[in-house]
């Protein structure tokens, strides 16, 4: 896959693949192409964060080296939440601070602080 439209085209050859599956089995459960799109998500995700933590320049199989890996992973990551509105579920952030305070606010699953990163004011959700 070298584009976007591939990886697309791909996404939805899987879809229509667990669909043929969940017909065989004669459920009557419909796979979203989003839950799909989700899971491509979660595996650049991972990527991108183990490729942060390479430090050496050794090449990639298919692309070069890790930092060209990097960007493709990156780019892929980010034009499929624009096309298809899907964050990954988790995401690790470098260079985040929090300035010490409470908490300023909170729900059921997470606490909400103030924080900064790269000298810009952020909102930090801890769970």
């Amino acid at each position: 896959m070298t584009t976007v439209a591939d990886l697309q085209q791909a996404i939805f050859r899987l879809y229509e693949a667990r669909l043929a599956q969940v017909n065989l089995h004669g459920s009557k459960q419909r796979i979203q192409q989003e839950s799909l799109v989700q899971e491509v998500m979660e595996y650049l995700q991972a990527e991108l964060d183990s490729t942060r933590e390479t430090k050496s320049n050794d090449g990639h199989p298919f692309f070069g080296t890790t930092g060209v890996y990097y960007k493709k992973c990156l780019r892929t990551l980010r034009q499929l939440s624009v096309t298809y509105k899907v964050l990954p579920t988790s995401l690790v952030m470098c260079n985040v601070k929090s300035d010490g305070r409470p908490a300023v606010g909170g729900g059921g699953l997470s606490e909400i602080y103030h924080g900064t990163m790269v000298e810009q004011r952020v909102c930090i959700k801890v769970p």
